[in-house]
């Protein structure tokens, strides 16, 4: 039954998803351009002359994926629905061709080549993003995403979570998709599920969804003791959450 429930659920979403995602992009805005070059210049420049900031900002632009790649819409759109998604692709392309600094316009436009399955340009658009701004966490956040779920490239998919967390510690789903990829994906190294999970909590000693986490993934493993020990800490830091008792209650 439970096999059944889930098929359906499933069958929903293929039918509805296309749909769903259209609405959130579609609401979705993009912050003004930045005027200033970003993390990128200042980082690859220090200790340069005055001049190699241009020069950096050439040799980047240089590297700019092309803004005219073909838009073919796939997925269960309507007529209206792929009209728009064009559009919104065609203006933000042109946007970026004014301004290749716009960090927010290419995770936009990521996103919006990753919602008519248009995974190559997804993957240039947000590689584009991660060169303009090394120090940001989202691009490379989004293309672990990409390379877990869609690419299949569980080692690229590591690399770049990785990085996320590096330039951001306190992201507390990054180290979840991570868990998630080795738990579910990346069987090779599926020892490390626990490991990230207690590394988010090192880095984030009060935050109690990390502790939640880890808790529900000894839960699910068998080992009741450590699950209801963290759980346990994370009631400590949240005394009245009465989700957190009533699960420990469970336990």
């Amino acid at each position: 039954t439970k096999k059944k429930i889930v098929i359906l659920i499933l069958a929903i979403a293929v039918i509805t998803g296309g749909f769903f995602l259209w609405k959130t992009i579609k609401s979705s805005k993009i912050p003004p351009p930045d005027s200033s070059f970003g993390a990128a210049s200042s980082t690859l420049t220090e200790g340069n002359e005055e001049n190699s900031g241009d020069t950096v900002k050439e040799e980047i632009k240089n590297q700019m994926p092309s803004l005219d790649r073909e838009i073919i819409v796939k997925g269960n759109f309507t007529e209206a629905q792929k009209a728009d998604l064009t559009k919104q692709i065609k203006d933000t392309s042109e946007l970026l061709k004014g301004n290749f600094d716009y960090y927010q316009g290419w995770l936009h436009l990521g996103l919006l080549r990753k919602a008519i399955e248009d995974y190559k340009g997804t993957e240039e658009a947000w590689k584009f993003a991660a060169l303009i701004r090394p120090k940001e966490f989202l691009a490379y956040n989004n293309l672990g995403v990409l390379y877990w779920q869609y690419l299949k490239d569980y080692p690229k998919a590591e690399n770049n979570f990785l990085q996320s967390i590096e330039n951001d510690p306190t992201q507390l789903m990054v180290y979840q998709n991570l868990h998630e990829l080795y738990r579910f994906s990346y069987k090779e190294k599926a020892d490390l599920a626990d490991d990230i999970l207690l590394q988010a909590i090192k880095s984030n000693p009060k935050n109690a969804g990390a502790l939640i986490l880890l808790s529900r993934y000894y839960s699910d493993t068998g080992d009741k003791e450590k699950a209801r020990a963290y759980l346990e800490k994370a009631l400590a830091l949240e005394p009245s959450n009465k989700e957190i008792q009533e699960e420990l209650n469970r336990l």
